[in-house]
């Protein structure tokens, strides 16, 4: 029975909504009865949308608690599981930064020991020949280039890597000084998208000044809004 009240009351809105559009559309405001008309069918609009508020309010409840419960269940678990995943990728990632630190610490070691054994053999090769009484052509080995050979390798290249996991440097920023930001702009050094409109302060500003005070590059207008009282008709 209940379930034939809400038909019958969602067929009898239905109804209702069809008639405003038809009258919506068929009104032509041309004189004081029109427009009294009008004003009519706003009123008679505005109790239709309380009475569909007061039909679907319920049922919209009764699914948004359900979804709520759902959800709050859903979201207990993803957090927990989320937050392991995050312990998990900063242990990875502060590994994956050691292991990087390591392997550069070992490649300067490697390249500094090659050239230590570089210079090592010019001094060498030219106190031999120096020993020779060949001056000039000791002088010469010393002014030459070092004869750099690569050393052993690092003992490990890359860490080991589990398939599909990868690392790359993802750059951000932070504003820490709007003024100088909006100075380069205003200069053309960077791109205006740099900058983002506050549209709720220039709002707010336009309302204050009311057009009797000008706000650099941006245009102030007033929109007429219409406020209909309840019971019009």
């Amino acid at each position: 029975m209940k379930q034939d009240d809400e038909l019958n009351r969602s067929d009898e809105l239905v109804r209702s909504e069809t008639e405003l559009r038809r009258s919506a559309d068929a009104i032509e405001v041309t004189d004081d009865a029109s427009y009294r008309e009008a004003l009519q069918w706003i009123e008679r609009g505005r109790r239709l949308l309380d009475a569909i508020n007061a039909h679907h309010d319920p049922i919209i409840k009764a699914a948004y608690d359900t979804h709520k419960i759902a959800l709050a269940a859903k979201k207990k678990f993803a957090e927990r599981i989320e937050s392991g995943i995050a312990a998990l990728k900063r242990k990875t990632v502060a590994y994956h930064e050691a292991e990087r630190r390591r392997r550069d610490a070992e490649r300067r070691e490697a390249e500094e020991r090659a050239r230590e054994e570089a210079e090592a053999r010019r001094l060498q090769e030219a106190e031999e020949l120096a020993a020779l009484g060949m001056t000039e052509a000791a002088n010469a080995a010393l002014d030459a280039p070092l004869d750099i050979r690569p050393s052993a390798p690092p003992r490990s290249a890359e860490p080991e890597r589990a398939g599909g996991v990868s690392y790359r440097e993802n750059w951000k920023a932070g504003v820490v000084d709007l003024t100088a930001l909006v100075k380069a702009v205003a200069e053309g050094t960077m791109p205006v998208t740099c900058l983002k409109p506050d549209m709720t302060e220039l709002n707010r500003l336009a309302k204050v000044f009311r057009n009797t005070r000008q706000i650099p590059g941006v245009r102030q207008y007033a929109e007429t809004v219409q406020s209909v009282r309840r019971g019009y008709d």
